[in-house]
């Protein structure tokens, strides 16, 4: 019997990013209502993820599997999100043909790159650096992360700004402030912290730099 990996780790993807969006909406959620899984799909749609509303509405599985979870606490989803990330990181590993779990990542935002899957998840890796700078893309380290002053070099460092644009556009991460030479200055948003927990660890071929001054 042949089994498709593409076809496998794209279903189980969608549960990774149905919980770990399910968990960034608890997080975000100020008020209550009687219709939860009302308030959750227009929550998807004012960030932007009609995608992923639009297949819930489609999927009588994933409609069922959301109105179990949203039975469920914050701390009871964030649980089932991190157990089910290691676990298809596991499966990633033993099925052929699947090189990096990034190739099954499908979210609403899929004109993500993998470059920019790889910031979000250098940038959430990084708990006491809460800040990241953006250094001209002709520096050697384009990205800082402070105030530890930890910097990475990214493969491609011409498209360091697309990449940073998409993810801003995607509620990932938000400006906050420029430097006194004027690169600015991104702060992780909740969204893009539980999301990055469903990204593959990113293999780092030479260790961090200290960097001069920006």
């Amino acid at each position: 019997m042949n089994i498709d990996p593409e076809m496998i780790m794209g279903g189980v993807n969608w549960s990774v990013q149905l919980i770990g969006l399910l968990s960034a909406w608890k997080q975000d959620r100020s008020a209550t209502s009687d219709n939860q899984f009302q308030e959750f799909i227009l929550w998807l749609e004012d960030h932007n993820f009609q995608e992923v509303s639009r297949k819930i509405a489609e999927s009588d599985e994933l409609n069922r599997e959301l109105h179990a979870l949203l039975a469920l606490s914050l701390d009871q989803v964030s649980g089932k999100l991190d157990e089910l990330a290691f676990a298809v990181a596991g499966l990633a590993v033993k099925i052929d043909g699947l090189n990096t779990l990034d190739r099954a990542i499908s979210h609403d935002t899929d004109t993500l790159s993998t470059q920019a899957r790889e910031i979000l998840k250098l940038f959430a890796d990084q708990p006491g650096c809460p800040h990241m700078i953006v250094g001209p893309t002709y520096t050697e380290h384009p990205l800082i992360f402070i105030p530890e002053n930890v910097s990475f070099t990214m493969d491609e460092p011409r498209f360091v700004p697309d990449d940073i644009d998409s993810l801003e556009r995607a509620d990932l991460i938000s400006q906050s402030d420029y430097t006194p030479s004027g690169s600015p200055i991104f702060s992780l948003t909740r969204l893009g912290a539980q999301l990055a927990k469903s990204f593959p660890t990113v293999e780092i071929n030479e260790p961090p730099v200290v960097p001069g001054p920006c």
